[in-house]
């Protein structure tokens, strides 16, 4: 069986996290959910902006939820 690759998807917040919407999903395809998840920290504090949260889904998968990321 191969593995599902993981994929991370910028979400825009607004009212303190409350809604957050897709922005974007990055081009990158992780081999897990681990590689992507440890990837967030270094993207977030790049993109300088704490109204963008990233989140880790399986490709292919409709959003789970956001979690905030702080670098």
């Amino acid at each position: 069986m191969d593995a599902i690759p993981f994929v991370m998807v910028l979400l825009g917040c607004v009212d303190g996290g409350a809604t957050c919407e897709p922005i974007t999903t990055l081009p990158a395809a992780y081999a897990s959910e681990q590689s992507c998840m440890a990837s967030r920290g270094e993207i977030l504090e790049a993109l300088g902006d704490d109204r963008i949260v990233a989140e880790c889904r399986p490709e292919g998968s409709p959003a789970r939820y956001a979690a905030k990321v702080t670098a």
